[in-house]
């Protein structure tokens, strides 16, 4: 399968699971077509880039909204 026809059902699928779960969020069909084109040096990190840029993203994100509400 060629690079464009892995990206567009990378970005399909994560949508249609966004749907089915009633968390449409753009960044993530960009996150599915990041791992794709991203080139070698994000494709050999395999599911590991799921865990690093968005999983700890994510931790950091809840991490700075619970300090930021607990502080008022």
């Amino acid at each position: 399968m060629g690079t464009w026809f892995s990206a567009a059902l990378g970005v399909s699928l994560s949508i249609v699971l966004m749907m089915l779960t009633d968390t449409v969020h753009p960044p993530g069909g960009a996150t599915a077509l990041t791992a794709i084109i991203g080139g070698p040096a994000i494709q050999d990190l395999g599911f590991l880039y799921t865990l690093f840029p968005a999983g700890v993203g994510a931790l950091v994100l809840l991490l700075v909204a619970l300090l930021v509400n607990n502080l008022s």
